[in-house]
């Protein structure tokens, strides 16, 4: 484009130009309104979420809560104890070198603030306490809005209390997100995708808007929804490519905001440092530039879109755009190339990242006994797959928002396949078209219509799921292959005593992974040398080598760095191929470099005194 003439009136007009939509006027920015009935059956799916969190707190324990959720209260209480945001050094995890926290402020926000309130009238040891217990259920309140508000835009009217109830039941693994006590990130980022997604719905600059900064705070929170992201902007691209009408808009204000937001939530984690900071594994100035290169182009391509009218010519330019733009960013940053976890060696790997089943596909998983997330996977797969040619009928109609949605649900599935961590999105975004197939049921003719037309691939979807139960029935395997690794990944040593920690000079312990769990929790003054996250694989490379190596010197190197040697008695391990030093002191063997130290006999917990070895390199 050219200026000619008056400069600044061919500046202003492209600056309109810029701000220009397809969408009418008085409907670019108005909020939706919804009738009475709405809010109706609103109450009732909030009274559904809240009944399945308390019948699963009914034993007093919620089933989700795990070491993510300890780990997010440690680094809470440390931010509360030095107020300094940008610290994210654990001490009390030293593997030898204090573990650094890739974990956002974003989560511990909402934590801090009600915590601070509190503390105006309760102690604020308590008043943390409380704000663990309160902030996932207030977040629970909007997450629930926004997810009926969806369903009920689907269907286009007020949800029975029988849609409602299967609804809730699909997306039960999500609603347990929610629980009190549940403040690891998991919940904040289905509130962060499922806003996404509602923005997409709400059409207009308000939804592109939303779209774009729900989008930042994801990736503020945490990289594991890049998948998901990229398959919205993908599914919003594709939708401008056809011309429909509004995606223009939308498009163009979403590609603009996660530009600027990312930027925003990247220099509140690094501040003035940011150019300097290149992290594979949490939001830094590779993925900034990602954002603000992707965005832009995004921007400048819908820009351009009467200059470039056809669909061919659109495609052409956004995949010159986009290959330009991928090789630049790799070229940029070879290091991220190889993934977010190139960090573990391949110790940790064998040890203890092949054992989580959140990074297994889904039939390795059914392999390791994890059937639950095949459980839920599988209806989630049928009423996805089932409502793709729906999605395609209303796109022809010029209803291309349903679509960006069932595609949002195909590829969160398809990712969970390839990784099961991801499967509490697909279930979520079926959810939302379950009220669909019920009013189907329910004899609502347009969909009836809409539904009819993929008989077909209604009978080829269930004889796959059919095929799909037998196989996870050969499949399934046990979760461990030995009480030696389960001892090693998870035994905690419960009800017993820990005092000989309080007897002895505070130093750096050793100990098998859910043992170093209890010792760092019970606030002995000591630090320990593994827990399983990725960026302590130096640690647990170290508890790998010590407790499964036959050779004496590769455990004495591994142990040298520390002072201490913890394990728990648990009965019969004898399997020395598979831990040969963790069967000896099982056995009361004497191991040359260990004393046992006085104080622990009593106890099932055991504390050894390690001789400082000449530290490995």
């Amino acid at each position: 484009m050219t200026l000619r003439g008056n400069c600044p009136r061919q500046l202003s007009s492209m600056m309109r130009s810029l701000l220009s939509t397809n969408a009418k006027p008085y409907s670019m920015f108005a909020m939706k309104e919804y009738p009475s009935g709405f809010f109706a059956g609103l109450a009732v799916f909030i009274l559904v979420a809240f009944g399945i969190i308390i019948i699963d707190m009914i034993d007093g324990k919620v089933m989700v809560i795990g070491i993510d959720d300890w780990m997010r209260e440690m680094q809470i209480r440390d931010l509360l104890a030095d107020g300094n945001w940008r610290d994210m050094a654990q001490p009390y995890l030293q593997m030898p070198q204090i573990y650094i926290s890739p974990w956002s402020r974003i989560v511990d926000f909402p934590y801090v603030i009600v915590t601070k309130l509190f503390s105006m009238a309760i102690p604020q040891q308590l008043a943390v306490k409380w704000a663990f217990l309160i902030v996932p259920p207030v977040m629970l309140l909007g997450f629930c809005a926004m997810v009926y508000a969806l369903a009920f835009d689907v269907i286009g009217q007020s949800l029975s209390t029988l849609a409602i109830m299967i609804m809730a039941l699909v997306m039960l693994p999500a609603i347990l997100q929610f629980a009190p006590g549940r403040i690891d990130h998991h919940n904040m980022q289905l509130l962060a995708f499922t806003g996404a997604i509602w923005g997409v719905m709400h059409k207009g600059i308000t939804g592109g808007i939303v779209v774009g900064l729900v989008c930042a705070i994801s990736i503020g929170i945490g990289l594991e929804t890049l998948p998901l992201i990229v398959g919205l902007y993908g599914a919003l691209t594709l939708a401008w490519i056809g011309g429909e009408q509004g995606s223009g808009a939308m498009l163009k204000f979403a590609a603009i905001t996660i530009s600027i937001g990312t930027l925003i939530f990247a220099w509140l984690r690094h501040g003035s440092a940011l150019l300097q900071v290149v992290e594979c594994d949490a939001i830094s100035l590779p993925y900034v530039m990602a954002a603000i290169v992707c965005g832009g182009i995004l921007a400048l391509c819908v820009q351009l879109e009467n200059v470039v009218s056809s669909p061919r010519g659109r495609l052409a330019l956004i995949t010159i755009a986009g290959v330009i733009m991928v090789v630049a960013l790799a070229t940029a940053f070879p290091q991220c190339l190889q993934g977010p976890y190139a960090k573990i060696d391949a110790s940790s790997r064998s040890f203890w990242l092949n054992y989580v089943p959140g990074e297994m596909d889904v039939f390795t998983g059914l392999q390791k006994g994890q059937k639950v997330y095949f459980y839920f996977l599988l209806p989630a797969a049928i009423i996805s797959t089932m409502f793709i040619p729906v999605a395609y009928r209303r796109y022809q109609q010029g209803d291309w928002h349903l679509a960006v949605l069932v595609s949002c649900a195909i590829v969160a599935l398809t990712s969970a396949i390839i990784q099961l961590r991801f499967f509490i999105f697909p279930v979520v975004l079926a959810a939302i078209l379950v009220p669909a197939f019920v009013s189907f049921r329910l004899r609502n003719k347009q969909l009836q219509s809409e539904l009819y037309g993929s008989k077909r691939l209604v009978v080829g979807v269930i004889g796959v799921a059919i095929l799909a139960g037998l196989l996870s029935h050969l499949l399934s395997g046990p979760a461990l292959s030995s009480r030696e690794l389960y001892t090693l990944h998870y035994e905690e040593c419960e009800g017993e005593s820990f005092s000989v920690l309080t007897q002895v000079k505070p130093g750096r312990v050793i100990a098998p992974m859910g043992l170093s769990k209890a010792i760092a929790e019970g606030n002995y003054g000591h630090s320990v040398a593994a827990l399983p996250f990725h960026r302590a694989s130096p640690g647990i490379s170290r508890v790998a080598k010590l407790f499964t190596s036959a050779n004496i010197q590769v455990r004495q190197q591994a142990m040298a760095p520390f002072d201490y040697l913890a394990v728990c008695q648990v009965g019969k391990i004898t399997n020395r191929d598979v831990a040969p030093l963790l069967v000896a002191l099982m056995q009361g063997e004497t191991v040359d470099g260990l004393s046992l130290i006085v104080g622990s006999q009593a106890s099932r917990f055991q504390l050894f005194h390690i001789k400082q070895f000449p530290a490995s390199k």
